[in-house]
């Protein structure tokens, strides 16, 4: 029978070395999805790439499509 790691066509390592490599992915996609994600979206909402309308914008603009309808 084929072993597993044969069939995917990894190399011979240490068990160690497939734990440390997952490990490493697995903070990697941590980063990339936690702080990092945070930070270049407070980034681009800075910068002003991204307009999002307040609350007060958000009713005055429901208020007028009221009025508009009656």
């Amino acid at each position: 029978m084929i072993s597993l790691r044969r069939l995917m066509g990894l190399p011979r390592f240490p068990m160690r070395v497939y734990m440390l490599i997952l490990a490493l992915l697995l903070v990697l996609a941590y980063a990339i999805t936690g702080p990092a994600h945070d930070f270049f979206a407070k980034l681009r909402s800075s910068i002003g790439f991204f307009y999002e309308p307040k609350d007060f914008e958000r009713e005055e603009f429901l208020k007028t499509l009221e009025q508009k309808r009656q």
